[in-house]
């Protein structure tokens, strides 16, 4: 609806009209945005990788 009322404004003030009103609505509840860590930490998978087929031990093509 706030597009539909303002069809000219930029992507960037789009964004940080929705970025407010979502700020303001958690505030309500004593929410906020965490912008500093993710919501759920993800491991590496780094350390169980043991080879990649084609990198580590090439095809032979002949």
């Amino acid at each position: 609806m706030y597009f539909a009322s303002n069809p000219t404004i930029s992507t960037f003030a789009l964004g940080q009209y929705f970025k407010n009103r979502i700020n303001l609505a958690l505030a309500a509840v004593e929410g906020s945005v965490n912008n500093s860590s993710p919501p759920f930490a993800i491991p590496s998978p780094a350390p169980y990788i043991q080879s990649v087929p084609g990198i580590s031990n090439p095809y032979d093509c002949n």
